[in-house]
């Protein structure tokens, strides 16, 4: 779930060790998850496919082998551009810390764990972390002592690497989230511009040029695609008509829900739900 300031609230991990591990597959290319952020880091690393990833201002393509590291509290979406498998790495900086304050912890870790030092954002490979990762990948019994001992062994690879780098102050989150956040919270409603800037406190023409500039496409761009990834849900959960949808997910008929969903989605609702529907039947 996702708070209406983009915030993920699901827990990653337990309490007592915040650590959780996802795997992926994308049998049909269409894999969506909305901008959202976490205090946690997330290491994405694509087994096969690709797969489209915005993060802070920036644009990637991930293909079969690379990695990436999401910083903790970067606004991010992922999007699937073909079948694919994929796995998430999501632990809280803080599982870093050490109790026995040390050089290490001083020079190394404090950093990470206070935002002084960010993850640089770039595409890695996974051949450069292959014993690594697979042997986190391959922890069935989700050994603390072994995962942190792991986590360690990739920070220090990456400190090697100088994919570690000092925080340059920029602005991340900013109008963009607050523009983002009325959007995902009204997306069902009829939105328009001057509602956006009104609450803002920006002017219509201002809002229009800097979301443009920001996310590469305009706000209603933008808003017709959180509506079509909302639809998705209820295509291949519910037997609701393509009308009850489209006008529950904010468009004012069906006939624009079918023409926005095809130029989106690359095919019809009524297809992407029966292929769906096949899908799970053959599980």
């Amino acid at each position: 779930m996702i708070d209406a300031d983009l915030r993920e609230n699901k827990r990653h991990g337990s309490a007592d060790f915040p650590f959780h591990m996802i795997t992926h597959t994308d049998q049909t290319g269409d894999y969506r998850v909305p901008l959202h952020w976490h205090p946690e880091v997330e290491v994405i690393y694509v087994e096969y496919g690709v797969l489209s990833l915005y993060c802070d201002d920036n644009d990637y393509h991930l293909t079969k082998g690379d990695l990436f590291i999401i910083n903790s509290n970067s606004l991010h979406a992922i999007n699937g551009l073909s079948q694919s498998r994929h796995h998430a790495i999501i632990f809280h900086p803080k599982l870093l810390d050490f109790n026995y304050y040390d050089r290490a912890q001083e020079e190394y870790i404090q950093p990470i764990t206070s935002n002084v030092f960010h993850f640089r954002q770039t595409i890695l490979k996974h051949k450069d972390f292959e014993p690594l990762l697979d042997s986190l990948l391959n922890n069935e019994q989700q050994d603390p002592l072994l995962i942190k001992i792991l986590l360690y062994q990739i920070i220090f690879k990456l400190y090697r690497l100088n994919a570690i780098v000092k925080e340059v102050s920029e602005e991340k989150l900013g109008n963009i989230r607050i523009i983002i956040s009325y959007i995902q919270s009204h997306y069902a409603e009829k939105i328009r511009l001057s509602d956006i800037a009104q609450f803002v406190g920006y002017s219509s023409n201002y809002v229009c040029k800097y979301f443009k500039k920001k996310m590469g496409i305009t706000v209603f761009q933008y808003l017709n695609q959180y509506r079509i990834y909302h639809s998705l849900h209820l295509l291949k959960k519910t037997d609701k008509t393509i009308l009850e949808i489209a006008l529950e997910c904010g468009f004012e008929n069906d006939s624009y829900y079918i023409k926005t969903f095809k130029s989106i989605m690359k095919q019809t609702p009524k297809k992407y739900r029966n292929s769906e529907r096949l899908i799970s039947s053959s599980e």
